[in-house]
C-alpha cells in the first residue's frame, strides 16, 4: 500500500484545516510532496504531512494563526491527530511532553539529557498505527492509558 493520492492524504487534511481556519474555501490545488519520512512506519509521518499541509494553507490563505498563550497551530494539529504526541516534536522540535487542561492542549520541551542516543528500526513493511492500536485489549481503555 502506497500513501494516499486523494482529499484523505494528511498533508491535505491539514492544508483544508488551515483554509477553514481562515473562513475561506480551499481553492483547486495541485500537491507535490517529497518526504525523507518512511510512510506508515511509526516514525511520524502522519504528523509532519498534517502539519506541512497546515502551515502551506496558511500561507497559501493568507492567514495568521494565534500564537502566543494559544499555539492554535497546536491545538488544529492536534485536533486533526487527535493527540500532540507527534505534532508537537513537529512544530517545536526535540521530545515534547503534552498535557490536555480540559480545554486545550499544552506541550512543554523536555530536556534531552546529555550523551542520550537513539537506535531507530525501520521496517521493510508498512504498519498502520491504527492497525497497531487494534490489537490493545479492552480492559483499559486508550484515553486511560493515554492519561496514565
Amino acid at each position: 500500500e502506497e500513501m494516499p493520492k486523494d482529499e484523505t492524504n494528511y498533508m491535505v487534511v491539514g492544508c483544508k484545516a488551515a483554509f477553514d481556519a481562515a473562513g475561506k474555501p480551499v481553492p483547486l490545488l495541485k500537491y507535490h510532496v517529497v518526504s525523507r519520512i518512511p510512510y506508515a512506519r511509526g516514525l511520524g509521518s502522519s504528523s509532519a504531512a498534517i502539519v506541512a499541509g497546515i502551515v502551506a494553507g496558511l500561507v497559501l490563505a493568507g492567514h495568521r494563526l494565534p500564537c502566543w498563550g494559544s499555539e492554535a497551530l497546536l491545538q488544529v494539529a492536534a485536533g486533526i491527530e487527535g493527540h500532540p504526541d507527534n505534532v508537537a516534536p513537529a512544530i517545536y522540535g526535540g521530545i515534547q511532553l503534552g498535557i490536555f487542561n480540559g480545554t486545550r492542549w499544552m506541550t512543554e520541551r523536555v530536556p534531552c539529557p546529555a550523551g542520550l542516543q537513539m537506535v531507530m528500526f525501520i521496517p521493510d513493511f508498512i504498519g498502520k498505527t491504527s492497525d497497531a492500536r487494534g490489537v490493545l485489549k479492552s480492559t483499559v481503555t486508550r484515553e486511560e492509558a493515554a492519561y496514565d
